[in-house]
């Protein structure tokens, strides 16, 4: 997701690299990315080439096409207009982008073996990414020629905003579950927080006795639904357990797949209930 975004198209395993560090005992893989000179409308030294985001290097079905009709076919990237701002912005544009669709040079493993919740967690990432920081980045650039900063800054803020309509919406959005020492349920919906959907028709909540030797969960204590993204879970759930769940699931005539469940676990703690678990 962040190299559609940037439409960092040399994004290849051979510009990664995985570093076991930390003392003996608490040692960690951090992970590395470089080489970012294909970037932003750059094709290194000179501008990006048409095809950057659209087709690997080597692609054979349209290659194939094109031969088999003498050049009939005609590859949708090619009619692709890149407004001629000036010499520094390169190839970049945001009308033709499609983050589900967009490639880079190469084929890349990780991109391909991505799931719609390693997208989801991308996107929330992106999301953050305001109008105005994006704004004030980019001007730390410091481009010469007039409107380029201001143009460069606009394909990004549309670019983001695609990425969050594609991705945040792929799953059922919901973040940052918490339930209160009082009893009381509160989530988020990034979707909406981000301003790419309206608010969903209702929640369904299913609240359940979590065993946690077992693995297993109780027959539904308590359903019910609500407008608001917060809920008091039912008493008889929570005493005296030491853990709990809910399953959440949204409902959104314009997106069904948020009925997808995602399941909440919480642990009862000295100082109240912890989220230790969430499956989506």
């Amino acid at each position: 997701m962040f190299a559609a975004w940037l439409n960092h198209d040399d994004s290849r395993g051979l510009n990664t690299l995985d570093m076991l560090q930390g003392p003996e005992g608490r040692k960690f893989v951090r992970h590395y990315m470089f080489d970012f000179g294909s970037v932003l409308g750059s094709g290194s030294t000179r501008p990006q080439v048409p095809r950057a985001g659209h087709e690997y290097i080597l692609e054979w079905k349209p290659a194939l096409l094109t031969l088999a009709t003498l050049g009939a076919y005609v590859r949708p990237w090619i009619t692709v207009d890149y407004p001629d701002v000036a010499p520094s912005v390169g190839r970049l544009e945001a009308e033709f982008f499609d983050p589900a669709a967009w490639k880079p040079e190469y084929p890349n493993p990780a991109f391909d073996n991505m799931q719609p919740a390693d997208a989801f967690w991308a996107a929330r990432l992106v999301a953050r990414f305001s109008d105005a920081a994006i704004r004030a980045i980019v001007a730390k650039a410091r481009y010469g020629e007039p409107n380029a900063a201001a143009y460069i800054a606009e394909v990004l803020i549309t670019r983001r905003d695609k990425v969050l309509r594609t991705w945040l919406t792929a799953v059922n959005p919901i973040v940052d579950p918490v339930l209160g020492a009082d009893g009381v349920l509160t989530f988020r919906n990034a979707a909406v927080d981000a301003g790419i959907a309206s608010p969903p028709a209702a929640y369904a909540l299913e609240w359940k006795v979590f065993d946690n030797t077992s693995n297993t969960r109780s027959e539904p204590a308590d359903e019910r639904q609500v407008e608001e993204p917060r809920a008091a879970a039912p008493a008889q759930v929570l005493r005296g357990r030491e853990f709990v769940s809910v399953t959440i699931r949204t409902g959104h005539a314009e997106y069904p797949g948020w009925e997808e469940p995602v399941t909440v676990y919480f642990r009862r703690t000295e100082e109240g209930w912890q989220t230790v678990g969430i499956d989506r």
